[in-house]
């Protein structure tokens, strides 16, 4: 009796895993390196689904070998055209520079795209996301060379699909100025990182541990001798 109480444990417990697991989430990552226009800097995205329909985004811009500049927009079309994402209500946008200065009372998000010639987010295209200054801001970063800034916001898209290359668009103003760029980019990442594991692995995965168990428990030895 116990070893097969143990056993259709097992069964349970490789049962419910699956259920579990059912569905791949999101966790992708791109970037754009040695382009003509980003003159000096680097560019990397991060998007993981943290539960159904909601995203977690995390971006940042290095300046590596470039001019100062102060990051005044930038987004990312990254689902599928039509999708359409969305910010919630709270707009959690935290931007942290490599300084540790917290500037996120100086961006904001917005569902959309950015327009490079003057800055701002057109929400007109329901596939993208974009950050932009706010209006007045008087604290914002300065990229110089080794400088680094970071976004982290939740954005929401039911139903949605990314796309296997997302478009990269910001610009920089030249440190102190709001006219002019020091970079202008409009260009396709490349992926720089792995989907979580897959169903199967994690299926497979924990099929291997319950099997273990079992054996060790001696229900498939006793079952093997009868």
């Amino acid at each position: 009796m116990r070893s097969i109480s143990r056993y259709w444990l097992m069964i349970l417990g490789v049962a419910l895993a699956f259920c579990f697991s059912s569905r791949l989430a999101y966790a992708d990552g791109e970037s754009v390196t040695g382009c003509a226009k980003c003159a000096g800097y680097s560019f990397t995205a991060n998007i993981t689904e943290t539960s159904t329909g909601t995203y977690q985004v995390s971006y940042t811009i290095t300046n590596n070998t470039g001019a100062a500049a102060t990051p005044s927009s930038w987004s990312l079309t990254a689902f599928v055209n039509g999708d359409g994402a969305t910010i919630p209500t709270n707009d959690n946008l935290v931007v942290t520079g490599s300084n540790g200065v917290n500037y996120s009372s100086d961006y904001q998000a917005e569902a959309g795209k950015t327009n490079n010639g003057n800055g701002d987010c057109n929400g007109s295209v329901s596939s993208a996301f974009c950050v932009q200054q706010k209006t007045g801001a008087t604290n914002l970063p300065i990229l110089n060379t080794g400088d680094s800034l970071s976004f982290t916001f939740d954005i929401t898209c039911n139903g949605c699909s990314l796309m296997s290359s997302w478009d990269f668009l910001g610009s920089g103003n030249p440190a102190g100025s709001t006219v002019g760029n020091v970079y202008a980019i409009t260009n396709w990442g490349t992926p720089t990182s792995m989907p979580e594991p897959s169903v199967a692995f994690l299926y497979g995965s924990t099929l291997a541990v319950g099997l273990v168990f079992a054996w060790r428990s001696g229900a498939l030895r006793r079952s093997t001798k009868n």
